[in-house]
């Protein structure tokens, strides 16, 4: 009896610790967020390339401003080398050979080993500084270069595009061991500001801008003293275009065919939305349609921020092997059924993120595979074909490991005039059986849209329990030509009452707090923030905004004196007549209705904002300063610009966002 006794008593102390220390800590564990430290601090791999005999992958990451280039052995499937190429932006990025790779940053074309213990400069914003003695020399002879064709049957020359100060672009073949430059298009002569080349490097398009119309002509000839330039003509029609704003932009070039005789273009002539197709030159007319997508562009003027979107050529085949672009999530279509097998069966070692084929060895055995989602901000492997085997080189993932992160679907619901509004919606982690807060979070442009993929901010925002809807409201790009055109002239009209249908829309479905809704944007993001905490004061409890336009007179006025073109027509198109309707626009501004604030808002702006300039901020904080809207907040940024780059002021600002949205519960 004493020893049951006895044993008993153990027992229940066993227990008794189990619930004492074990329990409590995996529920804490379980609602403990993801530092914001870590979410911000992804150090995404992209530009990935084999090189030329298969041996070497070479890819860069990004950690803060710092830009850094991997390279792999593919046998040994190892890190190789890693070293630090600069805090300037990589945009082009190629091999030369099996020992160095050439590269474009910021305008000055660069050349590296794999060891990183010869990175020099091959081609400087001045090619020849002998006769350079004045300023006006230097501006004179400066060049922002990229390279315009890496020449595949040349292993020694690439062709290099050269823009002068004023805009005009000239084409040059460059050796890359002599430094030899050789003219081949005059840019300044013939008044052309780009130029576009076939597979083989020839120069086949040219582009004049003139007074904010684009007109494109066919080149003939291979060398500047034999160039001939003649309108270029699409199915009978001029391929000139009002490059103010992309509303009459209904074609675009993306590249010509391996044996020159056709142009892949993004074309809606006669459609709602763009499409992929092939337009043969002899015939002059459209002869196969690539790709379409009932619901979305295909492409669209803004498209070129996603890397991954275009055509997939293989170079050793010599044709064009498949077509990538975006709609709720990218999609690829493979035209090679060879690598279509591969791609299913990666997709079955990877079911839950998105897998780009990014490069492949001649042999096809090796591929680079960049997988992604709303969860993994990127995670490169290579896959073996005859092993079926998987080793990752790079993984954004392994810093989540005691975390889990929220997941992301694509939805549509009713606006009240009863048209279809798409937007992806994030669930929260923390669950409970009281509906979550939501963070509505529209995005900038107006016209553009949001892609699916990881972001920080709407991580930050779920990891901590609020559902996050980013509304792809009428107005957005990418959904169509009618979709776009659906809110002109109604910046703070149609636009804010889709933003709103969305959060009424789970409101009334009972998935998020009604007495907890905020509004969170940059940009037009943040305009839209401030507007629909006015308008919709009683749905929003407080509002976020950075980058956002103030005045709106002002921000035209600052567009058309600084000839941006692009800029001003775009919004004199979506807002009306900057002329003739100033009291129109002065009543949409922020700055005219600081009064009428009634809930929480706190509104910032970078000091370095190229976009939208900072004086509309100072100036809208010197009259709250004499009004006194105890309501408003402001935040000035010094050294920042049009959104965030430096991980630590993102932080900051949505630490700052999350405590606002939780004072004013």
């Amino acid at each position: 009896m004493q020893v049951r006794k006895q044993a008993f008593s153990i027992i229940s102390l066993i227990t008794y610790l189990f619930i004492l220390f074990l329990i409590p800590k995996a529920i804490a564990q379980e609602y403990s967020p993801i530092p914001a430290g870590v979410l911000f601090n992804p150090n995404q791999a992209h530009m990935h390339a084999l090189s030329p005999q298969g041996k070497l992958l070479a890819y860069l990451t990004l950690s803060g401003e710092t830009v850094y280039l991997n390279i792999v052995d593919v046998d040994k499937l190892e890190i190789k080398a890693r070293f630090n190429l600069g805090s300037d932006v990589v945009t082009q990025f190629y091999w030369i050979d099996e020992f160095r790779l050439i590269y474009n940053m910021a305008g000055r074309i660069k050349s590296v080993n794999t060891a990183g213990t010869e990175n020099v400069v091959l081609m400087d914003h001045i090619y020849d500084m002998e006769g350079i003695d004045s300023w006006y020399d230097v501006m004179r002879h400066w060049r922002g270069w990229s390279i315009a064709s890496m020449l595949p049957n040349d292993a020694e020359n690439i062709l290099l595009r050269g823009e002068d100060i004023k805009g005009y672009a000239s084409i040059s073949k460059f050796n890359m061991f002599t430094g030899e430059k050789t003219d081949i298009a005059n840019g300044k002569k013939h008044k052309i500001h780009e130029w576009s080349t076939d597979m083989q490097g020839n120069v086949r398009l040219a582009y004049r801008y003139k007074k904010g119309q684009v007109e494109v002509f066919q080149v003939e000839g291979s060398d500047e003293t034999k160039l001939l330039l003649k309108p270029m003509m699409i199915e009978g029609n001029s391929l000139a275009y009002d490059g103010r704003s992309f509303v009459n932009q209904r074609v675009f070039f993306n590249a010509f065919s391996f044996d020159g005789k056709s142009m892949y273009l993004t074309e809606n002539i006669e459609k709602d939305k763009f499409r992929y197709v092939e337009y043969n030159l002899e015939k002059q007319k459209i002869v196969n349609v690539l790709a379409e997508n009932k619901r979305f562009d295909i492409a669209n003027p803004q498209s070129h921020e996603i890397f991954y979107n275009g055509f997939i050529f293989d170079s050793n085949k010599k044709q064009l092997a498949g077509i990538r672009y975006s709609a709720e999530r990218p999609v690829t279509i493979w035209l090679d059924e060879d690598v279509k097998a591969i791609q299913a069966t990666i997709d079955g070692f990877y079911p839950n993120t998105s897998n780009l084929i990014m490069d492949w060895t001649d042999d096809r055995n090796s591929y680079v595979v960049f997988s992604f989602s709303e969860q993994v901000p990127g995670k490169t492997s290579i896959f073996i074909k005859n092993k079926k085997r998987f080793t990752v080189v790079s993984d954004d993932t392994e810093i989540y490991v005691d975390h889990t992160l929220a997941t992301t679907s694509f939805v549509s619901y009713k606006s009240k005039d009863g048209s279809d509004i798409y937007a992806y919606l994030t669930s929260p982690i923390v669950s409970s059986d009281a509906p979550p807060p939501l963070v509505v979070m529209p995005h900038g442009g107006p016209w553009a849209r949001d892609y699916y993929g990881y972001d920080p901010e709407v991580q930050f925002f779920a990891t901590r329990g609020y559902a996050v809807l980013q509304p792809q409201f009428r107005g957005s790009a990418g959904l169509g030509r009618g979709y776009m055109l659906a809110a002109k002239q109604s910046l703070n009209g149609v636009m804010l009452d889709d933003i709103a249908d969305g959060a009424q829309w789970l409101i009334d479905k009972g998935d998020v707090d009604r007495n907890r809704v905020y509004i969170y944007g940059y940009s037009y993001g943040g305009y839209a923030a401030i507007m629909s905490a006015i308008k919709y004061k009683d749905l929003y409890k407080a509002a976020v905004s950075m980058a956002s336009p103030l005045d709106l007179n002002a921000q035209l006025k600052f567009y058309k004196k600084e000839d941006y073109d692009f800029a001003y027509e775009y919004w004199n198109t979506l807002v009306g007549d900057a002329k003739s309707n100033k009291k129109e626009l002065a009543a949409a501004s922020p700055s005219e209705n600081m009064a009428n604030i009634k809930i929480p808002l706190l509104i910032a702006h970078g000091d370095k904002d190229p976009i939208v300039p900072v004086d509309q901020f100072d100036k809208f904080k010197k009259a709250l300063d004499r009004k006194n809207n105890p309501n408003i907040r402001t935040q000035r940024f010094k050294n920042v610009g049009h959104g965030f780059k430096n991980p630590s002021n993102n932080i900051y600002f949505v630490e700052q966002a999350l405590k606002m949205f939780e004072e004013a519960k």
